[in-house]
């Protein structure tokens, strides 16, 4: 068990690093009240998601105009 355990350590502290970094950009001063829900869902897209650059926005907008789920009172 040991040695599995060790085989999953990070080689180094980078990616550890780049989670905080993210974190600190998504958890701000302002947006301090975020559920731990949230901010693991938000780390989870700015971690694995797709590249700005990317992105279909458009693509993105019709999916969200066309589902009615978003426009209930």
């Amino acid at each position: 068990m040991l040695a599995s355990l060790l085989l999953t350590l990070p080689l180094s502290n980078a990616y550890v690093e780049r989670v905080f970094s993210y974190q600190n950009n998504i958890k701000t001063k302002l947006r301090n009240r975020m559920s731990l829900k949230t901010l693991n869902d938000l780390l989870i897209i700015s971690l694995n998601g797709p590249s700005l650059n990317l992105f279909d926005f458009e693509k993105a907008y019709d999916y969200w105009a066309s589902n009615p789920y978003y426009f209930q009172t």
